[in-house]
């Protein structure tokens, strides 16, 4: 971590549970705050909670949260000598840490050398395919006014176009629908990352969705927290997600560990992020990048391991050396996380007023608010509503408290994925532990 930089005073970029976190590691640390906030986000309680709070002048999320210009001019004005841009927003945006570093203002994660490194998917593809990692079969970035066609025959159909910075993809299903996928991730891309380049990619049997956290200084091994499964995802959203030793098999583990040390070796990782690989029935383990920034998960990783990855980050940036070492990976406890999204069963978010939030409690459950009872949800809110973690000494026991949890959440005035997470939790593939990728398909 770059922190020779003094620092006391920091703009919180993110919102919801983050925002929260944030503000009082920044208290802890007797550092002063600045909490960025749009026009829908005006009446929320943590900005009371923040030393300052900033307006961005706008309503969306892009004039907003993912406007370069204007996180980086709130954090000038207030004075700030470092940002953190939360969990998603401009966490990996290349040019806006660019425009950071030019500022003098440090942003608080892995330090830019490395997000140019691991951001970059191909540029990551390269460094991984020299240091023997199995990778799907993908094209190069699609030069300017390619539509794709050529690449997609040599690859073949159903295949993925994504975004060269991650995060933005689309599946496509026949030839003829390559060309207008290219440009709509093109637009998406460019509107997220400042970034439009485009690849396509094989789709693979891809069965799970395995990751781990990692935590590591410029120089040292890095601290591999695993192990974590999202599975259970639709469209962009991760519902459920688990972590525990029973996620893979003792020696997938162990193969999975080596490639995670031998990857951030390769590009001198440095700070808190989540490596993420797709495993496939004929036991390979295909890489599908590196996360420089902290998850949505992270508080499920932070109960399974009994770290504070958030502290961690801030101790980092204010130039502490990482004051733990690798845990002991619990034996068979299991952790499950449910996340409560403002969605409809279409997957669109109408326009509604939050009028009940009601959260589970207990000494093995966890609940974590990301949106305050009284906000008028719309699509330029945060859509994760809250997370409900719980942890047992097994799997089986973590379902049924998870479904006990569950039964106690009460939410009303807009539509939400309760109903749908109460499903999965239901069935009995999913109980076996027999599930995959497509369970919410």
């Amino acid at each position: 971590m770059e922190g020779a930089l003094a620092i006391e005073r920091v703009l919180v970029g993110g919102r919801g549970i983050i925002a929260r976190r944030l503000v009082e590691a920044c208290r802890a640390h007797q550092l002063e705050s600045v909490l960025v906030f749009s026009e829908p986000d005006a009446e929320q309680a943590v900005l009371d909670e923040a030393t300052f709070a900033s307006y961005l002048n706008g309503r969306t999320v892009r004039e907003t949260y993912l406007h370069p210009g204007r996180v980086l001019g709130a954090a000038m004005d207030a004075g700030c000598e470092a940002l953190h841009p939360g969990t998603c927003f401009l966490a990996e945006h290349l040019g806006f840490h660019e425009a950071a570093a030019n500022a003098n203002v440090l942003v608080v994660g892995p330090p830019a050398p490395v997000i140019f490194r691991v951001v970059d998917r191909l540029a990551l593809r390269k460094v991984a395919q020299a240091a023997g990692l199995p990778l799907i079969p993908a094209s190069e970035p699609l030069s300017s006014g390619d539509d794709g066609l050529e690449s997609a025959a040599r690859i073949g159909t159903p295949l993925y176009v994504k975004a060269v910075h991650g995060r933005v993809l689309e599946r496509v299903e026949d030839l003829a629908e390559v060309p207008a996928a290219v440009i709509r991730v093109q637009n998406v891309a460019r509107a997220i990352a400042g970034d439009e380049r485009v690849y396509l990619e094989r789709v693979v049997d891809a069965r799970r969705h395995v990751g781990a956290v990692i935590v590591g200084e410029e120089g040292s091994a890095p601290i591999v927290l695993g192990w974590v499964d999202s599975s259970a995802e639709r469209g962009r959203f991760t519902h459920v997600e688990e972590c525990g030793a029973s996620v893979v098999s003792p020696s997938v583990a162990e193969q999975l560990t080596e490639q995670a040390v031998t990857l951030c070796k390769a590009v001198g990782w440095s700070g808190v992020g989540r490596i993420r690989w797709a495993l496939t029935p004929d036991g390979r383990a295909y890489l599908l990048g590196i996360s420089a920034r902290l998850t949505n998960g992270f508080e499920l990783v932070e109960h399974m391991h009994g770290v504070d990855l958030v502290d961690t980050q801030v101790r980092l940036a204010m130039g502490e050396r990482l004051a733990w070492e690798q845990p002991e990976q619990p034996a068979s406890s299991h952790g499950i996380q449910l996340r409560l999204y403002h969605q409809s069963e279409d997957g669109s978010r109408p326009d509604g007023v939050l009028t009940k939030l009601e959260l589970p409690s207990g000494e093995a459950v966890h609940s974590s608010r990301a949106v305050d009872v009284g906000t008028a949800c719309s699509m330029d809110t945060e859509p994760l509503l809250a997370t409900v973690t719980v942890v047992a000494p097994t799997r089986q026991t973590a379902v049924v408290l998870a479904r006990a949890a569950l039964e106690q959440v009460v939410v009303e005035g807009i539509p939400t994925n309760v109903e749908r997470l109460v499903g999965l939790l239901r069935r009995e593939d999913f109980w076996r532990g027999e599930h995959d990728a497509r369970v919410l398909r």
